[in-house]
């Protein structure tokens, strides 16, 4: 395709996800940038620049790469959640986190894996009651998703209040 199509960014970004399919990230990232090369303005090819430099442990970069697609898309409620995971589990910035994941919320008022994240980032800050409204609000809208494994929140749920 590319061949045929060399100013194609779709294109690109799909060979992208193969190589993250394979684990590839290397090349994941390089068919991405190239995506933005030809797409400067696609949000999608951010975001997924994004997670492949996450997943790689490049976390500033990915953090660039994530303001950059919501920049672009501010109503992109994929980007806001995994921002607030690198904020919350790469950086160890909780508060920030939080701000993402109840922006994801704000957007999409279904998303169960940023109540999820967002119940995770409000324990880690000490404030369990309200976590435990987030992951309450995940457990219910997961019946419906099946987004997360039910144990794992029940878990998190049980672990606020037994110390």
């Amino acid at each position: 395709g590319i061949i045929l199509d060399p100013d194609n960014a779709e294109i690109y970004m799909s060979l992208g996800d193969v190589y993250m399919a394979e684990d590839d990230l290397d090349n994941a990232i390089r068919s991405y940038c190239d995506a933005i090369s030809i797409a400067p303005d696609d949000y999608r090819a951010f975001s997924k620049t994004g997670l492949a430099l996450w997943e790689k442990d490049y976390l500033e970069e990915a953090i660039v790469a994530y303001h950059r697609a919501i920049e672009l898309n501010p109503d992109y409620d994929i980007a806001q959640n995994n921002l607030g995971v690198i904020y919350l589990d790469g950086m160890g910035m909780s508060k920030e986190a939080l701000s993402y994941f109840k922006g994801a919320i704000e957007i999409n008022p279904n998303y169960t894996l940023a109540y999820f994240n967002a119940g995770r980032a409000l324990q880690a800050l000490g404030e369990n009651e309200e976590a435990a409204k987030y992951y309450h609000m995940a457990m219910d809208l997961n019946k419906l998703t099946e987004d997360l494994d039910e144990s794992d929140v029940k878990e998190r749920l049980y672990g606020l209040f037994n110390t």
